[in-house]
């Protein structure tokens, strides 16, 4: 499949299936997980650097615009086919704005940064 709006523009095919990996935990839903577990969520975000760089955020599931049920209805639509399954991530709604290094230039990882993103269990 072609992306872009001329085939001549593009000197290779590229796919539009994306990867990605996953882990090392992921959540399944039970009892004691639901779907209003996740609307309730609050997701914190750090990231440590060997420079002493450091920043930290949070987002609430509750604050995004689309209710996950709608996600999952949109995303296993007619439209849309997945043999394999499929993993739906709503996202973290945190955009680092913390300038890491020229003032101005913004936020980048950079080698030997841990990042962890958690969630109360």
């Amino acid at each position: 499949m072609w992306r872009g709006a001329r085939r001549s523009c593009c000197p290779r095919p590229r796919t539009t299936t994306p990867r990605t990996a996953i882990g090392p935990l992921v959540r399944f839903f039970d009892g004691s997980f639901t779907l209003d577990t996740v609307r309730r969520t609050e997701v914190s975000l750090r990231v440590d650097g060997e420079d002493g760089f450091e920043l930290t955020g949070r987002s609430s599931m509750s604050e995004i615009a689309r209710d996950p049920a709608d996600l999952v209805k949109q995303m296993l639509g007619r439209h849309h086919q997945y043999p394999d399954g499929a993993v739906l991530f709503l996202g973290t709604m945190f955009s680092p704005v913390k300038d890491r290094g020229a003032k101005g230039q913004g936020f980048t990882h950079k080698k030997g940064d841990v990042t962890l993103i958690s969630a109360p269990s």
